[in-house]
């Protein structure tokens, strides 16, 4: 009998630890962008006066510096977990300096911006960032106030629904989470889609953050993804002042489309070769 009691309770425990049944899904935004151990921290190194920048001469993470234990490429690509998207910029249009610092400018409503001595990676094709680890990952749901989403179809025109929102979450290039996970909720009145145009406006008490852009066919995950430009305004500064609120472009988009839209799925065409 005691022997059935330990099989039983070996089984239980073996069953919480297979993916995709109990627990929770792992605490890093996909497997696709590999995230240094320690994703899991939950204190917050917004104000760490001990983070390294890019570039310190004592950074193990730096790529230039010859000690670097991790050598290995990083995938080009979304996360291969698709309910997550991705926030970036590129060394051409939006170097990832002004996309830190808008970052940062960004949480503002919190703290000051120049005692954040964290970075974020968000440029995936440079080589000098290969072996950061992090940046900017978004997640959520857009749900609709009658009928769904269908990327096909160039004639819809759909209005969201109270209950959507997205979430946006920071890592840092060590694998910290720079702060907790800010969720904002969706303006209903001023976001819309139309055929495969999209404009969505999520707000919480502190700002707002615009998504704008449009869906189509990405080589990349041979799936529909919603890709453009993503924009914030500060409602509130850290100081209090009014005229230090800060607002413009935070970076380019990208997120697979049924992952973040309500979607008619019976309507779409299987994607092939996943």
């Amino acid at each position: 009998m005691g022997n059935v009691k330990w099989f039983l309770l070996c089984s239980f425990f073996l069953f919480l630890s297979c993916p995709g049944l109990v627990q929770a899904p792992p605490a890093k935004p996909g497997s696709g962008i590999p995230i240094a151990p320690g994703s899991n921290d939950s204190s917050n190194v917004l104000n760490d006066p001990n983070a390294l920048y890019p570039g310190h001469p004592n950074d193990p993470n730096d790529p230039n510096n010859l000690n670097n234990p991790n050598q290995k490429n990083l995938p080009i690509t979304l996360p291969s977990d698709r309910q997550w998207g991705l926030i970036r910029c590129d060394k051409d249009s939006w170097t990832w300096e002004n996309f830190n610092q808008q970052f940062k400018n960004f949480l503002s409503t919190s703290s000051d911006p120049a005692r954040m001595n964290w970075w974020l990676k968000c440029d995936f094709n440079d080589e000098r960032f290969k072996d950061w680890k992090g940046g900017v990952f978004i997640k959520g749901k857009t749900a609709f106030q009658r009928g769904k989403f269908n990327p096909e179809s160039q004639s819809q025109s759909l209005a969201p629904s109270a209950n959507s929102y997205l979430e946006i979450h920071l890592v840092d290039h060590l694998g910290k989470t720079v702060i907790k996970p800010i969720k904002m909720s969706i303006d209903e009145l001023s976001s819309s889609i139309n055929g495969n145009n999209i404009s969505l406006l999520f707000k919480d008490s502190k700002g707002e953050v615009t998504l704008e852009g449009n869906i189509s066919k990405s080589l990349k995950i041979n799936d529909w993804t919603i890709s453009g430009k993503a924009t914030f305004i500060n409602y509130v500064s850290y100081t209090g002042n009014s005229r230090q609120k800060y607002g413009g472009f935070l970076g380019y988009f990208e997120i697979p489309a049924c992952s973040f839209l309500d979607c008619d799925r019976q309507q779409l065409s299987s994607p092939r070769g996943l």
